[in-house]
């Protein structure tokens, strides 16, 4: 599944991004309306969903793979 809010155009490196499992890679936490911060029930008739806050509405993140290869060159040239 890819986000509809992927970082830009020019980002090709797709297995460097992790779509937000709570939200699907939408930003949007649809579970919850924005007038449900000040009623209790949503009467809207078309509900206006919350930002994720897994995400913080972005979608995903960049996964960091420095640690993963740092941890590897470290273990190919451990002289122990």
């Amino acid at each position: 599944m890819t986000s509809n809010l992927h970082p830009d155009a020019n980002f090709d490196h797709y297995d460097d991004w992790h779509d937000c499992e709570d939200c699907g890679g939408s930003g949007e936490d649809d579970s919850m309306c924005q007038c449900e911060h000040i009623e209790d029930i949503c009467c809207c008739a078309v509900p206006t969903p919350v930002r994720c806050d897994t995400c913080q509405g972005k979608g995903g993140w960049h996964i960091d793979h420095s640690a993963e290869d740092q941890a590897l060159h470290e273990a190919e040239n451990d002289t122990r």
